[in-house]
């Protein structure tokens, strides 16, 4: 979220994950424009795509979502029965305390700030990769 043009919109973003699905998956139904319908769609599509094979959904930044837009970090558009993995990501907030209140089993982990040497590796092992080095 929020790494594209318009990713923060909710409806463009799941009107996007349905597309994912159906192109993968080859699901025939059509994808809704309208917001509502979209929102009740989705877990069709996922389920469909379930029912093929294994899936996960990934969505980093669900905090960037624009909450002026449809209340996206109420997160009320996420299915609360889930039929594949999910992975998010989210700063503490709105975000949080919504998938708190709406998944009981949801499994938290609370990942710190990388330290000056823990960047400083990984930035010279990237510039390893291809053959260059920090001065």
């Amino acid at each position: 979220i929020g790494a594209a043009p318009h990713s923060n919109d909710i409806r463009k973003t799941l009107v996007r994950l349905c597309m994912e699905l159906k192109t993968v998956f080859e699901i025939e139904e059509p994808i809704p424009e309208e917001y509502k319908e979209v929102v009740k769609a989705f877990p069709k599509f996922l389920e469909k795509a379930a029912f093929q094979g294994r899936i996960f959904v990934v969505i980093d930044a669900l905090n960037q979502l624009d909450d002026s837009i449809h209340r996206a970090q109420s997160l009320d558009w996420l299915p609360t029965s889930l039929p594949c993995k999910f992975i998010v990501s989210t700063n503490e907030g709105k975000c949080l305390d919504a998938l708190k209140r709406r998944y009981s089993a949801l499994q938290e982990i609370q990942m710190t700030p990388l330290n000056v040497n823990e960047r400083t590796k990984i930035v010279r092992q990237t510039l390893a990769e291809y053959h260059k080095k920090l001065d």
